[in-house]
């Protein structure tokens, strides 16, 4: 298994309409035109994966309404550090795989998204992907959500994470017992 957190300020990102925050200790998404990005940095995958799973987790601080966001990542073979520059979550191009991440109303903590194991394995499928390379998950607020998750700035143990299961070479990791 793979297990990643966010490790900086520029590797989490808010976008609302348009305008991206960096070094916040939360971010929220409430309006039809705001993001969320996490960037897991030297992912040691080196493409002849196949995943098996793979999630995303978040820590809320507050209670939210049921939400629906999708998830993607950027198509590219290394993804690039957020910056506060205009679009700097929307403007990245997707990946074609994508999952919708519903949940119901909870009162805070941890929440885990579905399977988005297919998102990883089209990134590490790409020809210039190689062990060590960066993946950026990109959140898209759909419907009901009015939420604010704990980042990097404000609390670096609870900044997002990304668990990823895989087989190669017909083994599975972690190998069962």
């Amino acid at each position: 298994t793979i297990d990643e957190q966010v490790g900086a300020s520029s590797d989490d990102s808010r976008e609302s309409g348009g305008v991206n925050t960096i070094d916040s200790s939360t971010h929220n998404i409430f309006q039809a035109t705001e993001w969320l990005g996490a960037r897991f940095t030297t992912v040691a995958l080196d493409g002849t994966e196949t995943i098996t799973s793979g999630t995303s987790t978040s820590w809320y601080t507050q209670t939210f309404l049921d939400i629906e966001i999708e998830v993607s990542a950027e198509d590219t073979d290394d993804a690039g550090k957020y910056t506060t520059g205009i679009n700097n979550i929307s403007g990245r191009t997707q990946t074609t795989a994508r999952y919708t991440w519903s949940a119901t109303a909870t009162s805070g903590g941890f929440s885990e998204s579905g399977d988005i194991s297919a998102i990883i394995q089209e990134i590490i499928d790409r020809g210039g992907w190689s062990s060590g390379n960066d993946i950026a998950l990109l959140y898209e607020r759909q419907t009901g959500c009015d939420i604010t998750v704990t980042f990097y700035d404000g609390s670096s143990s609870n900044a997002p994470k990304l668990h990823i299961e895989y087989t190669t070479g017909g083994a599975t990791y972690p190998i069962p017992e």
